[in-house]
């Protein structure tokens, strides 16, 4: 007689993602009940949000400010992360920068970016080249202070081992100090992608109505607030696509590194 063992099957919210997808779920029902209770001109349920898209599709607006706000952040970001990363591997390696420029390196840090806003409009103006400042500065610096702590604390015993084998400061830097730098200088970037998306609204906003700061604007103050909630949305769906982008970049560029968060 055989024994047949039936297998038992796991609960919803240990699959993949379960927990996740349940959490969307219960937040988009209760903000449809939510919106439903509240002054159409004050508040919208997702089901308004989302039948605002093809008007603003149709129309091109949509399209053309997410080109505008794209192109422009995706400068300022490139930019910020190619000086981040050069300034942080000679910042984490050079005495005097530590000693004599860290301090005005962390007082510019804490300075808020729309606290910088007439100052830029008065050095760049109020068109692309000032927004593309204001990303530059709101993302340069996580990038610099992340690559330059990954200098920093490279292993002691790495670098010992390396000079004990005739290794020069070049060689150590290019085979143990740069790999060993690198998750950092992903992490950097990870958190600059974020930065550089609310920069580059913020600039949008307070210099140039333009982009999709200048809808959401606009939008506001002619209470379409279900076409304002509809680029909010896209919005916050564009920073986790981002984040998903460089957390994959993250994976590859080091894969010797153990994340425990599943993608």
């Amino acid at each position: 007689m055989t024994t047949r063992v039936t297998q038992k099957s796991s609960p919803w919210w240990a699959a993949p993602n379960g927990i996740e997808i349940a959490s969307i779920v219960v937040f988009l029902a209760a903000w449809e009940l939510l919106g439903k209770m509240f002054n159409p001109v004050l508040f919208a349920p997702p089901s308004r949000v989302l039948l605002s898209y093809p008007d603003l599709v149709a129309s091109g607006e949509l399209g053309s400010a997410i080109r505008t706000t794209l192109v422009a952040m995706f400068v300022g970001y490139v930019g910020a992360a190619v000086v981040g990363i050069l300034f942080g591997l000679l910042w984490g390696r050079s005495p005097f920068i530590q000693d004599v420029i860290e301090p005005f390196i962390n007082a510019l840090y804490a300075i808020p970016r729309v606290a910088l806003v007439p100052l830029v409009i008065v050095w760049f103006g109020i068109g692309f080249a000032g927004r593309v400042f204001i990303v530059f500065y709101g993302t340069v610096f996580d990038v610099m202070i992340n690559t330059c702590t990954g200098v920093r604390y490279t292993e002691k015993a790495l670098l010992e081992v390396g000079r004990s084998f005739g290794a020069t400061e070049r060689q150590l830097f290019r085979h143990i100090i740069l790999p060993y730098s690198v998750p950092y200088v992903m992490a950097g970037l990870r958190l600059g992608i974020g930065r550089a998306l609310v920069g580059v609204i913020v600039a949008e906003m307070f210099l140039q109505m333009t982009g999709m700061g200048g809808l959401i604007l606009t939008f506001g103050e002619t209470y379409r607030i279900a076409s304002m909630l509809s680029v909010v949305v896209l919005l916050s769906g564009l920073g986790v696509l981002l984040t998903w982008v460089v957390k994959k970049a993250e994976r590859m560029a080091a894969p010797w590194k153990t994340f425990n968060t599943q993608s």
